[in-house]
């Protein structure tokens, strides 16, 4: 049957009706990825924790693989504890996200740092400072990412473990702190002595340093992508805008990393915006705007004895869900290129001689240490829409668990805008000091 050409018109008129309403309709907002979700473990979780972790859509487990204990003598590799850890989250579907951090005392006496005790065999939470012991690293950290890649051995001898190969390496932890890196001190003059006022750490020998490590993880897995370490602002090193400043001034530099990670521990979410704004200012001055940013490392405390992080069960709660709806935004990880989110920590931890009685950092898991959820993990299943949980029982501690970093300085920072965040330095990616520690010249660290 011949059609009119009326009825032709007026039928493509309708279409075209169709496809303008259509395209006034408001877009769905593309939802961030598993991936985006991170969680900071200062204890081993219990089976039912990783369980958890997956019913809640959570995919990234950040943690800290330490050197001296998958090495601990030279040229043999234990491979039994970040296996555990790999294999546990890969059965839930979660991908681990390591932390290449801690010297073995063989690779690095010549730092003349103190061996902390916690720590299985012995340890320096500082880089080595020799060529032999920095190419002994970068060794370490080849076979790190062989082992855990896509071909790696660990797949082939677990093969009834779901594959999810390792993507993302961080090289070292918060290396603008005095205490995770040498410095270089500073004085004044007080009463005819001098006396130590600031350490600052070297930027561009981290950059150095992490070129190289780069360049041996991309050797085997060249799709593998490169982090940097989670700076946090400090009074007790080199504050972080200054400190990204001059890791941008080494040529080239910005081409040895894939992502740069933050550690914006801070009183309030608008400071955390203001901690985002000012680091991708940096960026962007760097020539580095399409670089996705990390944090690496956020949050607060249900308790302890800390003026700015310890905030009580339920405003704790209440500055997840504030900074969370910011940094999930369409607009803001479109804006700012925000990459993933790490909330340190999974479980509340007893007192164990690692951190201080009171310190916030045992308080500051999304599930109490017996296992019972808080308002936290309510408030962060709304933003993963995953799927709840019951109690999930006491972890354990175990060496590559995750953090066992002491507990951080009070001071206020410079790098948030309105307001500065405040001081998170040492906040937990893998330090493993004991509660206290001194800088060099005997300045005494909170």
């Amino acid at each position: 049957m011949k059609v009119s050409r009326t009825v032709r018109t007026s039928v493509t008129l309708a279409l075209a009706a169709i496809l303008l309403a259509l395209a006034a309709l408001p877009v769905q907002a593309a939802r961030p990825s598993k991936e985006f979700f991170g969680i900071q473990p200062i204890n081993r979780p219990s089976d039912a924790g990783y369980a958890a972790l997956g019913k809640a859509r959570i995919g990234t487990f950040r943690t800290t693989f330490f050197w001296s204990v998958i090495q601990p003598v030279p040229g043999v590799f234990s491979w039994g504890d970040t296996d555990d850890v790999v294999r546990s989250t890969a059965k839930n579907g979660v991908t681990v996200s390591p932390v290449l951090f801690g010297t073995p005392d063989w690779a690095g006496r010549e730092t003349k740092s103190p061996c902390p005790t916690p720590r299985p065999g012995c340890q320096h939470d500082r880089p080595p400072a020799t060529a032999a012991g920095k190419a002994a690293y970068y060794a370490y950290v080849r076979e790190v990412a062989r082992r855990y890649g896509p071909n790696g051995a660990f797949w082939k001898q677990n093969p009834g473990v779901p594959k999810k190969p390792i993507k993302v390496f961080q090289v070292w932890n918060e290396p603008n702190l005095a205490q995770f890196w040498p410095c270089v001190q500073r004085f004044k003059r007080v009463r005819g002595k001098r006396v130590v006022t600031s350490c600052r750490p070297k930027a561009r020998e981290y950059a150095t340093f992490t070129t190289r490590a780069t360049r041996a993880i991309k050797s085997v897995n060249r799709k593998a992508k490169v982090t940097l370490a989670g700076l946090p602002e400090t009074k007790f090193g080199s504050p972080l805008i200054r400190y990204l400043t001059d890791l941008y001034r080494v040529k080239n530099f910005k081409n040895a990393f894939d992502a740069v990670a933050i550690h914006p521990y801070a009183k309030s979410a608008t400071d955390v915006k203001g901690a985002v704004v000012a680091v991708r200012k940096v960026m962007t001055k760097g020539k580095d705007s399409r670089t996705p940013l990390y944090l690496s490392e956020l949050g607060w405390s249900s308790g302890g004895n800390n003026r700015i992080f310890s905030v009580g069960d339920r405003k704790m709660a209440q500055l997840l869900t504030q900074s969370y709806r910011f940094l999930t935004s369409t607009q803001t990880r479109k804006k700012y290129r925000i990459g993933q989110v790490v909330w340190f920590t999974f479980q509340d931890r007893g007192p164990d001689g690692t951190y201080a009685a009171d310190a916030w950092q045992r308080q500051a898991g999304l599930f109490r240490e017996n296992g019972a959820p808080k308002r936290a993990w309510t408030a962060m299943l709304k933003f993963t829409r995953g799927k709840t949980s019951g109690k999930i029982g006491p972890g354990s501690v175990g060496a590559s668990a995750g953090a066992t970093a002491p507990p951080g300085p009070e001071g206020q920072g410079t790098a948030g805008e309105p307001e500065p965040p405040a001081d998170g330095g040492g906040g937990g990616g893998g330090g493993g000091t004991p509660p206290t520690c001194t800088l060099p010249g005997g300045v005494v660290c909170p």
